[in-house]
């Protein structure tokens, strides 16, 4: 069984002391004596770790996270299952905040009302504030700081965001991403812009479904992804701690889609998984021409309501 440590630790120290305290408990290579032989040098990790225990600080609990495959799939199909109930039928209470949504305890909802047409804007917020509460509800969230639970979030929830509403235009057989009802991801005001040039509308709802029916994804696939889709982040903008944690998921998200790639596809899996990776790239790339092509449409003295969302959406941007 996997292990997910949960760091409580029963006194203040130093965060020094507690770097060192984690690192002891997840190590299998901690010595069980002191390289000294006096069992009291105060300097090998043996003693150090000693001293922590003196000091008061208490081994954490361990929660099991089961590796099993099937399980694995199990949960995640249930928060997709609420993800999309929440996307089709409720639209967020208020106006959507990114740094709001992320630390509040829940996101919180209202049901759709009867014969209501969500616009562009509504639909931007349903799809990200959906995303988010996806990702908060995935144990990977759980014991980062309040800061590394922002940055997790905000570099992969436009991710997330843009990968199901291509999966569910591919799940319906439709040719291009769109909101559901036939919308259009584009606001009508960047189609205008644009209306002499088709290929730049087009890159950025056209490549992503093109390449899940290339792949002929299936929906196990694409739980996979998600989940180590939004452990794919960048380590230097987290502690040692942050980074271990993440890295942990990343690992075990990796493992066993490459698993269920062995178990599929037999002696093709290694190359079915790298294939399915790729979809990353694709990602960026639609995301990246999704910028480029609004940029211009931000930077105008008067603000819609369109233009102030995706301003928002804009600086929420990590470097």
């Amino acid at each position: 069984m996997a292990q997910t440590i949960h760091y409580k630790f029963q006194v203040n120290c130093c965060n020094a002391c507690k770097q060192f305290f984690i690192r002891a408990v997840t190590s299998d290579k901690l010595p069980n004596h002191c390289s000294s032989k006096n069992g009291n040098c105060q300097k090998c990790r043996f003693c150090r770790y000693q001293l922590c225990l003196q000091a008061g600080l208490v081994a954490p609990s361990v929660k099991t996270f089961s590796p099993d495959l099937s399980k694995v799939l199990d949960h995640f199909k249930y928060l997709e299952f609420h993800r999309n109930d929440k996307f089709l039928n409720f639209i967020p209470s208020g106006t959507f905040n990114l740094d709001d949504s992320i630390l509040a305890e829940r996101v919180n909802y209202m049901e759709k009302p009867e014969n209501f047409q969500p616009n562009f804007d509504t639909w931007v917020a349903v799809c990200f504030s959906t995303s988010v509460d996806f990702i908060k509800r995935c144990e990977v969230f759980e014991e980062l700081s309040k800061c590394e639970k922002m940055s997790l979030v905000k570099q992969s929830y436009r991710m997330h965001g843009t990968f199901c509403l291509a999966m569910r235009s591919f799940s319906n057989r439709q040719e291009i991403s769109q909101f559901p009802g036939g919308l259009d991801i584009i606001p009508q005001e960047i189609q205008s812009r644009y209306q002499n040039c088709p290929e730049i509308l087009n890159r950025i709802k056209c490549p992503l479904v093109a390449k899940l029916r290339e792949l002929k994804i299936t929906n196990d696939e694409y739980l996979l992804l998600c989940a180590l889709m939004i452990c794919n982040t960048a380590p230097s903008i987290f502690s040692e701690f942050g980074q271990n944690h993440i890295g942990h998921y990343q690992k075990l998200f990796s493992s066993l889609l490459l698993q269920y790639c062995l178990q599929n596809y037999s002696k093709n899996g290694p190359s079915r998984f790298s294939d399915l990776l790729t979809i990353f790239y694709t990602i960026h790339g639609v995301l990246q021409d999704f910028d480029n092509a609004i940029i211009p449409f931000l930077y105008t003295q008067s603000k819609t309501e369109t233009q102030k969302m995706l301003e928002n959406v804009m600086e929420q941007k990590l470097d």
